[in-house]
């Protein structure tokens, strides 16, 4: 049996921006997607809708897929907003690469760039196609600084020993497909740019640089009118708790997410209340996790755990 996990991702700010090629950092937490295959199976694949990029990526490399069954697990049970469907292609397309590379070595040093280009390929004939930014980030793990144009990633820890965040699904699922649809580039590059104060207060430690950036970006996404009703009532409630330093909605409308960036010594009360409205927080700072790695049973049913390794471009 061999098992690959992915964490759940979460946009910390770069939302449409990386759509313009714009810097962006994502959260990447626990609870973990999982792949789970049985190499003496008969081509069964469950839960991956045949129409999806990865449904699309077994149906195009059936040999691959052939003598084993695949199913998808999902810790958030279809709530959508922390990639499902990023971890969905990665796990499909790991398995492929892990065919065409008998050597394990080889096999286990994942370039992001080749999956994000895999991944975007089914996406080809779209007038605004998605950024890709789940399939990297999820491959690379950690909180990551991602820029698409030119391409890098850098890896961080959490920086500010004051402050915490909190990531609380709001149990409202918006189909990302559908809105890109339906979106202009109206605005976006006044995202990437109010983004690249974030990244840059981020990655100088700058803890109150950092969150009035982010509240300037989180102002402009509800200026502009990318923040779902039901997201906005709740961040306006938030916004009045005591230790409450930025309230956002992440992701497409900022429908599924919102992320509360908190002082942590009033990190509890603040979960408090958001119980209390019922929206339990799904993970904070101790959730951050590594990314794409796999569970192999090898021989005399030893396991092996190994964190699928990439190259590393500046930022």
């Amino acid at each position: 049996m061999i098992n690959f996990s992915a964490p759940s991702k979460t946009f910390l700010v770069g939302e449409y921006a990386a759509l313009v090629g714009g810097p962006c950092l994502l959260l990447n937490t626990e609870p973990r997607f999982e792949g789970k295959i049985d190499p003496d199976g008969n081509g069964e694949c469950v839960g991956i809708h045949p129409k999806s990029p990865a449904g699309l990526w077994v149906r195009s490399h059936r040999d691959d897929f052939a003598n084993i069954n695949f199913e998808f697990v999902d810790p958030h049970e279809g709530r959508g907003g922390f990639g499902a469907s990023g971890a969905q292609f990665l796990f499909v397309w790991a398995w492929s690469h892990l065919q065409n590379n008998r050597n394990l070595q080889q096999a286990l040093a994942v370039d992001p760039r080749n999956v994000l280009s895999d991944f975007l390929s089914f996406f080809s004939d779209q007038a605004n196609p998605p950024s890709g930014a789940d399939v990297v980030s999820q491959t690379v793990g950690g909180v990551l600084n991602l820029n698409m144009r030119p391409f890098s990633t850098q890896k961080y820890e959490w920086p500010f020993a004051e402050l915490d965040f909190l990531v609380v699904p709001t149990g409202v699922k918006l189909p990302t497909h559908n809105h890109l649809k339906t979106l202009n580039d109206q605005g976006l590059k006044r995202l990437r740019d109010l983004s690249a104060t974030v990244v840059e207060s981020f990655k100088r430690k700058a803890a109150m640089e950092f969150i009035s950036n982010l509240q300037n970006f989180a102002d402009e996404l509800s200026s502009q009118g990318k923040v779902a009703d039901h997201t906005m009532n709740l961040l306006q409630d938030l916004r009045t708790q005591d230790g409450v330093k930025v309230v956002k909605g992440c992701g497409a409308m900022g429908s599924d997410v919102v992320l509360v960036v908190v002082d942590k010594e009033k990190k509890l009360a603040v979960t408090s209340r958001l119980q209390e409205m019922g929206k339990t927080p799904l993970a904070d700072g101790s959730a951050i996790t590594t990314g794409l790695s796999l569970t192999a049973e090898m021989h005399r049913r030893a396991y092996m755990q190994v964190g699928l390794s990439y190259e590393e471009s500046p930022s």
